[in-house]
């Protein structure tokens, strides 16, 4: 008896936390950085913040808001961050950083040559971090 009840329960809790991470998803990285840092300007699809710290003091900050799928810094030493709907770019300005928060389309028109060397041409919204649609196997039939 009390084993079918402990299972039960078990498998209740696991369900509820299934459909409460579907219905509920984590605050995309785009709304922690707003909740975060001060909003210096919102233009073309694009939401600008600044920060008074280093680029690796915020780096930390921005990564311990949530956890990118791949970082890659440029030779000027601008991070680009992937996020799986969002490309977050911190950029050094003297002392403070300059943090860009957009969409994964507005990055690639802004920084083509850095996003097509680091993630290629097809990078889109959603397609970061999610299993692909067509499944495994082999290439016949798809």
């Amino acid at each position: 008896m009390f084993n079918e009840t402990f299972t039960i329960g078990v498998i209740t809790l696991i369900i509820m936390v299934v459909i409460g991470m579907a219905l509920f998803p984590s605050a995309s990285i785009a709304k922690r950085i707003d909740n975060s840092f001060k909003l210096d300007a919102k233009a073309n699809g694009m939401a600008i913040y600044n920060s008074s710290q280093s680029v690796n003091s915020t780096f930390r900050k921005v990564r311990d808001l949530k956890n990118p799928y791949d970082v890659r810094v440029d030779s000027s030493g601008k991070n680009f961050m992937l996020y799986e709907d969002y490309i977050v770019v911190l950029t050094p300005k003297g002392s403070a950083t300059q943090i860009e928060v957009m969409r994964h389309q507005k990055a690639y028109n802004r920084y083509h040559g850095p996003i097509v060397n680091y993630w290629g041409g097809n990078l889109r919204n959603g397609s970061i971090g999610r299993p692909s649609s067509r499944g495994g196997g082999f290439g016949f039939g798809k």
